[in-house]
């Protein structure tokens, strides 16, 4: 059984049966006939059907053929573009590039918020006025490449291993701007607040990069032996001691090592040593 939605019952009954993604299409199409909407109800579904059916007081059977052969002119079938539908927020900041370099035109408003990433690409290719055929040489193709693309994840497993410390991530889009020249990518993963989205966007960063795989696997492997060799530096002047602790411990270590933001239990030690003496007791 097709599940049914609220705002299906608000449009007319000719377009009952469309989903959001179409409405979004019919919505540009009714503004590019010069139909007066309110864009303030852009972004909210339900509100876009009720202006929608406020709007469309006449529906005889020239509209309805009209509309729908423009329909189905340009929007492919939902499961062709299951890899947009689909996608996380490292695929979506990768389409937006590739589309845009495809000269498809995203509006201000479907950036602005309202909208979904996932959707935002969908009415870019939705609304673009090129043939079925030319869009799914365009999907076949950008499958292909981005399949080739995640090749390249193997090399990113040391990465992955650091993607929750503070520091590496700062210091690892700070090196990899100075190494591709460029830090600006596409879509919600270009302002990151936390490592782990650092992390994501650095990725970004390698997958928009003009350059074959072996250049990019080059930078990053750069990458990781200055890594380990500044780890290495900072090394000195430590020394191995090993204890051995209950299991409880060692969890409530790592416990302060997260509440402290340090990198390793020796650090969690170090403080704890270090307060201690400021307090007298050593």
């Amino acid at each position: 059984m097709v599940k049914r939605f609220k705002f299906q019952d608000v449009l007319p009954k000719e377009f009952s049966n469309y989903n959001e993604r179409e409405v979004i299409w019919l919505w540009h199409y009714l503004i590019d006939m010069n139909r007066k909407l309110n864009n303030q109800s852009f972004g909210c579904v339900h509100v876009m059907a009720e202006d929608i059916s406020k709007n469309i007081t006449y529906i005889n059977d020239d509209f309805i053929v009209k509309l729908e052969n423009s329909k189905n002119f340009v929007m492919l079938a939902e499961e062709e573009v299951s890899l947009i539908r689909n996608s996380d927020s490292r695929l979506a900041s990768w389409l937006f590039h590739k589309l845009n370099s495809l000269s498809f035109i995203f509006r201000d408003e479907w950036l602005g918020g309202r909208l979904t990433e996932n959707n935002s690409i969908l009415a870019a290719l939705d609304c673009d006025k090129r043939s079925l055929s030319q869009k799914r040489a365009f999907l076949s193709q950008l499958r292909a490449e981005w399949s080739e693309n995640l090749k390249l994840d193997v090399s990113y497993r040391w990465i992955d291993e650091n993607k929750n410390d503070e520091e590496f991530g700062i210091w690892l889009l700070k090196s990899g701007k100075e190494a591709i020249r460029s830090e600006v990518v596409k879509g919600g993963v270009n302002n990151p607040l936390d490592p782990e989205s650092r992390v994501l966007k650095f990725k970004c960063m390698m997958d928009q990069w003009d350059q074959p795989e072996i250049v990019k696997r080059g930078v990053i492997d750069k990458l990781k032996l200055r890594w380990r060799s500044r780890g290495r530096t900072k090394s000195k002047g430590r020394i191995q001691f090993n204890v051995l602790v209950r299991p409880e411990t060692k969890d409530d270590i790592k416990v302060l090592q997260g509440w402290y933001k340090l990198k390793s239990g020796g650090e969690v030690l170090d403080k704890l040593v270090k307060e201690a003496k400021i307090k007298d007791f050593l």
